[in-house]
């Protein structure tokens, strides 16, 4: 994973009520001339926001905006079949003389763009990436990724949060293949249970991406690319156990012929656990510890292309989860023995492409999510309080784009629709009345154009895009955005420092109310605005000795208004509503370098510094630190014993400072202080093989030094948590 190269105010979270706790089209279109040679255009016309899928290697910080990927050759000449939402083939952008390897992007453009002709900010978290890592979820993929701070209220299973740039987090926008999934009721995105295993690569756009996505879309954009068939059928499984009781195991196949893709994966965690034991009644006489973990994630995705051109695709994901939530009465300053939460995530997507004439390319697309939880916390020796609640939600998007390739630009026009509908019911035996329903619904029109301009060999890169959407509840909005990225046509020191790139990009964009802060009974406010935000950003990536190492710095500017903070509003009643009265500034920079130090060893670093400023409302910006870091160092050998065997080995190490938190007790804003958590994984491909089969003894190492520390307060993180197994490769 390298990065682009060439929070939350209203009080958190926990002060947002829930049925789980009562409580100008910019820039140009000039310059554009005649149609290029054939084969160019038809390549340069695919591609989407969604479920793309060229084979990313190893990125390199590389410059454009972009990670790029470390490995083999130039993406010029990837071969990106039909049916992968980036079908074509070539290199989009023509060469990329800044980067040994240049795969392409779709989230940050929605087409198919070579990374270093990005202007905006984005990393990408490569497949080889995810396999080195050894890591469990998806959410601990993105603690690398620059700018970007992920929280879990405790051990596995519990309530994972991301923000990015300091925004909160339903200010950041989530896909699954370019379909949104971000909780119709809390606004945000839980990492808790989603698995790596089921995908190619994770894309993410930091800084405003409203002008092509719509809402939510402040802080930036999470894009999760499904796994699609490749090569001859192969398959894998691996078998792993831990400490605390912990257990995983996996399996995942592939098969590709002319004509069909398929690919799919399944994984199962389980874990009894590290907290203490609970007394479960009034003479302890039975306990449990309420920390034990349960899910099970498959992934399954199939492809046909009919033709040369068109491709039909399938795709679906489910997710089902079961937590114990030992902290679910931290507020009374006690474990609890019996809250549990449940869950079953459901999504599916099918999707049709072609591009029938030269230059142009179109693709129709809808999808479906149903994301049911439940909570349930009955009566205990600590809290004679009856709390349980049901949530099921739906989403439905619609989406269709066009794009057309000029001799110098690339013109994209698109129609998305969405509707979001949730069915809530929830239960407080202390409540007046004690039972609570809404089931709101609300439908978004969007339509969005977008203009890329290449100049100059590609030297100078010119963006302009624009969304206009209405929502049936809130009325309209207009998120516009233009960038502008210019590579030097010289080399400042050839040999030593070869590349120079200098980019900025203005973004507005908007996050409509969640349905909780509309609707939900006691503190929901239907007259509730929109949040604005405006962002600026300007930065520079330098390639130092050929491409073997890169320096990236981004400084970022963001303001949003009408923020929605939640108000005393009746001192007699203690009663709390959200209203848009917050402002939010977000200033900060961002920093890595990535380096191939050769003999098999690579070294990275990011730093970021980030600060906030809030007013008009009762309460700043929590769980946002000002200083943050992490570095990692990997190696790969093969042939260490033997012609046959392979090793691979990566230390990560994440460090966080302090940052504001509600004592859960009290609910004063104090100060949660700084930790640092070391990570380890290994991987041991053995020397011998069984007719087409190959075998690998792999181990990975959370918190490796067994720090004590809390990324949210109230909320202990999971301990030392170290697994180690086998892996078994068919084919």
């Amino acid at each position: 994973m390298r990065d682009s190269v060439l929070g939350r105010r209203r009080g958190a979270t926990s002060a947002r009520p829930c049925a789980t706790s009562l409580v100008p089209l910019a820039l140009a279109l000039a310059l554009i001339a005649g149609p290029p040679p054939a084969a160019s255009r038809a390549a340069d016309a695919r591609g989407d926001g969604g479920a793309g899928g060229t084979e990313v290697a190893r990125g390199d910080e590389v410059v454009g905006g972009a990670d790029v990927a470390r490995g083999d050759e130039v993406v010029g000449g990837a071969d990106v079949t039909p049916g992968d939402e980036v079908v074509g083939g070539t290199d989009v952008t023509g060469d990329a003389p800044m980067s040994r390897l240049d795969p392409l992007v779709v989230t940050a453009t929605r087409t198919q763009t070579a990374l270093s002709n990005l202007p905006q900010t984005v990393t990408v978290v490569s497949r080889e990436d995810i396999e080195e890592s050894e890591v469990d979820t998806v959410g601990d993929l993105l603690r690398a990724v620059t700018g970007v701070t992920v929280q879990q209220s405790g051990g596995r299973g519990t309530s994972t949060s991301v923000f990015i740039r300091g925004s909160a987090s339903d200010e950041v926008l989530t896909l699954i293949d370019g379909v949104q999934v971000n909780s119709v009721t809390l606004g945000a995105f839980d990492f808790a249970n989603l698995t790596p295993e089921g995908f190619d690569r994770v894309e993410v756009l930091r800084g405003g991406g409203g002008s092509l996505y719509g809402s939510e879309a402040i802080g930036g954009v999470v894009n999760l690319i499904t796994r699609r068939g490749d090569g001859p059928p192969s398959g894998s499984m691996s078998f792993a156990g831990g400490n605390g009781g912990t257990d995983r195991e996996t399996g995942a196949f592939s098969a590709a012929t002319e004509r069909f893709r398929i690919a799919g994966s399944a994984t199962h965690i389980g874990t009894a656990g590290f907290g203490p034991e609970i007394p479960v009644d009034e003479g302890g006489t039975a306990q449990k510890t309420n920390q034990d973990y349960d899910a099970t994630t498959a992934s399954l995705r199939a492809d046909w292309t009919p033709t040369e051109t068109a491709a039909l695709y399938g795709i679906v994901h489910y997710v089902g989860s079961s937590v114990g939530l030992a902290n679910a009465s931290n507020f009374l300053g006690v474990l609890d023995p019996n809250a549990r939460q449940k869950g079953d995530f459901y999504f599916a997507k099918l999707g049709w492409e072609d591009a029938p004439l030269d230059g142009l390319s179109y693709r129709l697309s809808g999808a479906y999510v149903l994301d049911d939880q439940r909570f349930d916390d009955p009566p205990d020796v600590s809290n004679a309080a009856e709390t349980r609640s049901r949530i099921p939600s739906e989403i439905v998007q619609g989406d269709a784009q066009a794009n057309y390739v000029w001799q110098w630009s690339l013109s994209t026009v698109g129609f998305q629709y969405t509707r979001k509908a949730a069915d809530v019911t929830s239960y407080f035996s202390f409540g007046e009345p004690p039972d609570q329903t809404f089931a709101p619904s609300r439908e978004d029109y969007g339509v969005y154009g977008q203009e890329q301009v290449r100049l100059f060999d590609d030297h100078l890169i010119l963006l302009g895009s624009v969304r206009y959407d209405h929502d049936t509840q809130f009325g309209s909005v207009t998120s516009p955005t233009a960038a502008i990225a210019g590579r030097l046509p010289w080399q400042p020191w050839p040999g030593y420092w070869t590349g120079t790139r200098l980019r900025a990009t203005y973004a507005q964009g908007f996050r409509a109310p969640t349905f909780n802060e509309l609707f939900f009974p006691g503190f929901g406010n239907p007259d509730l605005e929109p949040e604005r935000s405006s962002e600026w950003n300007t930065g520079f990536d330098v390639e130092l000795l050929d491409g073997r190492a890169v320096l990236y710095a981004t400084y970022f500017d963001r303001r949003v208004t009408d923020d929605i903070v939640t108000v005393l509003v009746d001192p007699e009643t203690f009663a709390f509503a959200p209203l848009n009265l917050g402002r939010v500034d977000a200033t900060g920079v961002e920093t890595g370098i990535d380096v191939d130090l050769g003999a098999g060893f690579r070294f990275g670093g990011t730093y970021t510094y980030l600060g906030l400023e809030s007013g008009g409302g009762t309460d700043g910006v929590v769980r946002r630190p000002n200083n943050q870091m992490s570095s990692f160092l990997a190696y790969r050998t093969p042939q260490v014993f033997s012609d046959a065997d392979a090793f691979q080995a990566r230390v990560d190490v994440f460090f966080v400072g302090d940052r504001p938190d509600f004592d859960p007790e009290t609910g004063d804003v104090v100060t949660n202080p700084q930790y640092t958590r070391v990570d380890l994984a290994t991987a041991y491909v053995l020397p011998w093989r069984l007719f087409d089969t190959s075998f690998s003894l792999f181990g990975q190492v959370s918190n490796l030094l067994d720090r004590d520390y809390e990324e949210v307060l109230g909320f202990p993180a999971l301990p030392i948590n170290a697994l180690a197994g086998l892996r078994i490769a068919l084919g």
